[in-house]
């Protein structure tokens, strides 16, 4: 006889997660991280395996911090710093027989309920639905050199994909500051 192996098909929900680590840009932990925790918590077969584990009083972030490549020192620590968890893409916490927990975030549930793969959907889905300005630079006439240098700075910072370039916008509630987001985010693409 003939010894064949098929391997199982890759089940539709990784079709998302890969999607959200691509988008995101995770690093190889933080996909494993987010596929592993995926995984035990919406296949059938593993999640009842996980439940037994956590039962037990296994620490499961470790576990998972161990299954996604961390090798020495704080594999829990290292799941908690992860994209996914600071993200809220996933929830850690304490257990009551002393093992951490971890799980999907219920928004996180929710786009790979819906099967998201398409990067626009993925983003609107993370962010909420983007919002359209309703005024121009035109309508900034006073506040016109500034707007056109905040404008070049998020404008270069998205070319580069600069992390950490930031605008705060403060006034009075009124006063136009979510218009005025919304003028730059429309002008700096």
């Amino acid at each position: 006889g003939c010894n064949h192996i098929v391997a199982a098909p890759k089940p539709a929900l990784f079709d998302c997660v890969d999607a959200i680590c691509d988008l995101l840009s995770f690093d190889r932990f933080e996909r494993e991280v987010l596929r592993f925790v995926t995984a035990l918590e919406r296949l059938p077969r593993l999640a009842s395996f996980a439940a037994r584990l956590f039962g037990s009083g296994e620490d499961m972030i470790a576990l998972v911090g161990r299954l996604a490549g961390a090798e020495q020192g704080d594999p829990a620590g290292r799941v908690r710093r992860s994209g996914p968890v600071t993200l809220g893409l996933l929830f850690t916490g304490d257990g009551n027989g002393g093992g951490g927990d971890v799980g999907v975030d219920w928004r996180f549930a929710r786009i790979i309920g819906a099967g998201l793969t398409d990067s626009d959907r993925l983003v609107d889905a993370l962010a909420g639905l983007r919002q359209q300005a309703r005024l121009g630079p035109d309508d900034y006439v006073e506040q016109g050199e500034s707007l056109r240098l905040l404008v070049r700075l998020l404008s270069g910072a998205l070319r580069c994909r600069a992390a950490g370039v930031n605008v705060l916008i403060y006034g009075p509630p009124g006063t136009g500051k979510t218009e005025l987001a919304r003028t730059l985010a429309g002008e700096a693409g």
